[in-house]
């Protein structure tokens, strides 16, 4: 049954997000901006996380629970899984779009859909799209099958040695798993489907340039669909916060702030991956404040922890091992009594099945480098609270993106959040995240591997790591870090609801319109 009753409205959309709701910011969005521009909005979605609670009370909206799929056994063959899960997810949502259908409200005028995933999204939306008269508008994030050719290259590196995984998983990714035959006939789907939407929005440029291209759509001059670029912008909850200050006494260890779950997490509790012997812990045990001092200003110069800051799902297509690689570079190069570099805290968060690979490399560095704990400690927390996450990423100095895009036209998320914050970003570099987002030397630096990515955090701490003198925030001789700072503001100027209303919004208009004048014709 849906979770809310609808009220009638003179125009209604249909949101369909076959992925747990809650965790997809961007169709969450959507939904909220629909009901602002007056649309009464069905959702269909998996809704696995509560939802926000402005979306649990609004009358406007209502939501249609989609039954997830079931799990194949691991030795199931790999197509014969797909086929099984597909064909559950095809009767999964027929019955949450027919429950959208028989509800008693104002005919639908647009459906938006979120791709990927496309089977069988597509093939419903559209059959809906003829049902109703409705225009149909997919919003690409990335191409479906580019990440089934990713699941094909994480399935082969799992057969290779642990060190090697991501490298195997790049290669393959770059290589066979596109070739696979599943894959190409994923691509002809979504190529044959996709055409008779009657709008495109896209998160970046280059997908929507791609989308034209003889080998998708080809459009021409004439043959151009309506189309419009609705980037990612920073959530509410990840705001940029008061540089100008200092690390807030969340990150402390005095005893009011000990329950906090941010200081837990830099603590170690229950962290399997902390060493009670780093410098760290040491800060905690001594009852030292490692980021400020019990009077709230920051230690003067290296004596100041920095706090960097990494997301992940601890699957094979980030490589938290250059991660670590990158540290332990860090931890040599800091052993230079020349180098005027601060000790550093890693913070890596998520849950997945990798983080244990990634705690036994911790480990082997950890025994044949003794001192690797004076110089940077690792904690791999999962904060349950989004909120909390949020709170820790506007806390640190720097964030890093280990994100492999699978098709090469995305953006990762966790790069928006973190300059929502005003927090600079060290990516893993590629093409369209260096055209679209990250302006190096501007609001953070790319690398392509271990050494590049320790060369960017020796290049922005080095000569320029902050300290506050009669109250006032200093810096190095370097200006390297604040100007990135302040270049990560200027990129989170402008929120989603400024960007929907720009670009989205003119787009359903549009193709609502033009959709009518077609079913008009055709009557």
């Amino acid at each position: 049954m849906p979770t809310t009753k609808t009220s009638v409205h003179d125009r209604r959309a249909v949101v369909v997000v076959l992925g747990d709701l809650a965790r997809s910011p961007r169709m969450v969005n959507h939904v909220r901006l629909l009901v602002a521009s007056k649309f009464a909005t069905d959702v269909v979605a998996y809704v696995a996380t509560p939802l926000p609670a402005d979306l649990q009370r609004d009358e406007r909206i209502r939501v249609h629970a989609c039954a997830t799929a079931p799990s194949m056994p691991t030795a199931c063959p790999r197509i014969l899984a797909y086929a099984v899960k597909a064909a559950a997810m095809l009767v999964a949502l027929a019955q949450s779009l027919l429950r959208v259908l028989l509800a008693k409200s104002p005919p639908i005028d647009v459906v938006i859909v979120q791709v990927p995933p496309s089977i069988p999204t597509l093939l419903m939306c559209l059959l809906l799209r003829a049902a109703t008269r409705a225009a149909l508008v997919i919003d690409w994030h990335n191409f479906g099958h580019t990440i089934m050719a990713a699941r094909v290259a994480a399935k082969h590196a799992e057969a290779q040695p642990e060190v090697d995984r991501a490298t195997a998983f790049r290669h393959a990714l770059e290589g066979h798993a596109l070739r696979s035959p599943v894959v190409r006939l994923a691509r002809a789907h979504d190529v044959a489907l996709g055409r008779f939407a009657d709008g495109h929005m896209c998160v970046t440029r280059s997908l929507r340039d791609e989308l034209g291209t003889p080998g998708w759509f080809h459009w021409t001059e004439k043959s151009t669909p309506l189309t419009a670029i609705v980037l990612d912008r920073p959530s509410e909850t990840f705001v940029c916060g008061e540089k100008d200050e200092d690390v807030p006494a969340q990150l402390t260890c005095m005893p009011a702030k000990r329950t906090s779950p941010i200081a837990a997490a830099l603590r170690g509790d229950a962290d399997d991956a902390a060493d009670s012997s780093d410098w760290l812990a040491a800060c905690y045990s001594c009852g030292d404040a490692p980021f400020t001092t019990a009077d709230g200003k920051s230690w003067k110069g290296a004596d100041r922890g920095a706090l960097v800051v990494t997301a992940t799902s601890w699957t094979v297509d980030e490589d938290l091992g250059m991660l670590l690689d990158a540290a332990e570079r860090y931890a040599r190069h800091r052993e230079d009594p020349k180098a005027s570099l601060p000790r550093i805290a890693v913070v890596v968060t998520g849950k997945g099945e990798l983080r244990a690979a990634f705690h036994a490399t911790l480990v082997r560095i950890r025994q044949r480098m003794p001192t690797f704990g004076d110089h940077v400690a690792v904690r791999t927390p999962f904060l349950e609270s989004y909120d909390d996450y949020a709170r820790l990423v506007s806390l640190a100095d720097v964030g890093i993106s280990l994100h492999v895009s699978s098709s090469g036209l995305d953006l990762p998320m966790k790069a928006v959040d973190m300059l929502g914050c005003g927090v600079p970003v060290l990516a893993l570099g590629y093409a369209t995240l260096e055209n679209e987002m990250i302006s190096a030397g501007r609001n953070g630096l790319l690398f392509s591997n271990a050494k590049e990515l320790m060369a960017c955090l020796t290049k922005i701490f080095a000569g320029s790591f902050p300290w506050t003198t009669a109250g006032k925030l200093r810096y190095g001789t370097s200006a390297l870090l604040p100007k990135l700072r302040n270049g990560a503001r200027e990129w989170a100027q402008g929120s989603w609801a400024d960007e929907w209303n720009a670009n989205a919004l003119p787009l359903l208009m549009s193709a609502m319109k033009r959709r009518r004048r077609h079913v008009g014709a055709i009557d």
